[in-house]
Protein backbone atom coordinates (compact mmCIF):
# COMPACT_ATOMS: atom_id res chain seq x y z
CA UNK A 1 0.00 0.00 0.00
CA UNK A 2 2.83 2.43 0.76
CA UNK A 3 3.94 2.59 -3.12
CA UNK A 4 0.24 3.55 -4.36
CA UNK A 5 -0.06 7.18 -4.80
CA UNK A 6 -2.31 8.44 -2.57
CA UNK A 7 -4.72 10.84 -4.66
CA UNK A 8 -6.76 12.99 -1.88
CA UNK A 9 -6.20 14.13 1.65
CA UNK A 10 -9.22 11.69 2.71
CA UNK A 11 -6.90 8.85 1.59
CA UNK A 12 -4.00 10.33 3.29
CA UNK A 13 -5.81 10.18 6.56
CA UNK A 14 -7.21 6.97 6.25
CA UNK A 15 -3.44 5.64 5.46
CA UNK A 16 -1.77 7.26 8.51
CA UNK A 17 -4.81 5.91 10.53
CA UNK A 18 -3.87 2.47 9.73
CA UNK A 19 0.20 3.24 10.20
CA UNK A 20 -0.68 4.30 13.47
CA UNK A 21 -2.73 1.80 14.79
CA UNK A 22 -0.18 -1.19 13.49
CA UNK A 23 2.72 0.80 15.60
CA UNK A 24 0.07 1.48 18.34
CA UNK A 25 -0.25 -2.75 18.18
CA UNK A 26 3.49 -2.86 17.84
CA UNK A 27 4.13 -0.86 20.81
CA UNK A 28 1.92 -2.53 22.67
CA UNK A 29 4.41 -5.90 22.31
CA UNK A 30 7.53 -3.95 23.44
CA UNK A 31 6.65 -5.01 27.55
CA UNK A 32 6.40 -8.41 26.87
CA UNK A 33 10.02 -8.51 24.34
CA UNK A 34 12.23 -6.24 26.72
CA UNK A 35 11.08 -8.68 29.81
CA UNK A 36 12.09 -11.31 28.18
CA UNK A 37 15.32 -9.71 26.87
CA UNK A 38 16.17 -9.14 30.75
CA UNK A 39 15.15 -12.78 31.66
CA UNK A 40 17.57 -13.97 29.09
CA UNK A 41 20.44 -11.41 30.06
CA UNK A 42 20.51 -9.74 26.79
CA UNK A 43 19.52 -6.28 28.85
CA UNK A 44 19.42 -5.28 32.54
CA UNK A 45 16.16 -5.28 34.38
CA UNK A 46 16.67 -0.80 34.53
CA UNK A 47 17.34 -0.64 31.10
CA UNK A 48 14.05 -3.28 30.00
CA UNK A 49 12.65 -0.50 32.32
CA UNK A 50 13.97 2.30 31.07
CA UNK A 51 12.89 1.13 27.50
CA UNK A 52 9.07 0.33 28.70
CA UNK A 53 8.79 3.82 30.01
CA UNK A 54 10.56 5.09 26.69
CA UNK A 55 7.62 3.06 24.91
CA UNK A 56 4.67 4.06 27.17
CA UNK A 57 5.40 7.69 26.24
CA UNK A 58 5.81 7.23 22.24
CA UNK A 59 2.33 4.77 22.67
CA UNK A 60 0.49 8.33 24.65
CA UNK A 61 1.61 10.43 22.04
CA UNK A 62 1.03 8.09 19.01
CA UNK A 63 -2.79 8.21 20.57
CA UNK A 64 -2.47 11.41 20.72
CA UNK A 65 -1.81 12.44 17.02
CA UNK A 66 -4.26 9.23 16.42
CA UNK A 67 -6.85 11.20 18.19
CA UNK A 68 -6.34 14.00 16.74
CA UNK A 69 -6.61 12.56 13.31
CA UNK A 70 -9.57 10.95 13.78
CA UNK A 71 -11.18 14.10 15.17
CA UNK A 72 -10.19 15.88 12.00
CA UNK A 73 -11.64 13.58 9.74
CA UNK A 74 -14.73 13.93 11.34
CA UNK A 75 -14.65 17.12 11.44
CA UNK A 76 -14.17 17.40 7.75
CA UNK A 77 -17.02 14.57 7.24
CA UNK A 78 -19.51 16.69 8.75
Amino acid sequence: MADTIIRDFKDLQVWQVARCRQARGSLYELPDHLTTCADQGYLSVAEAQRLEALALRATQLLNGYLRSTLDLKRRAAS
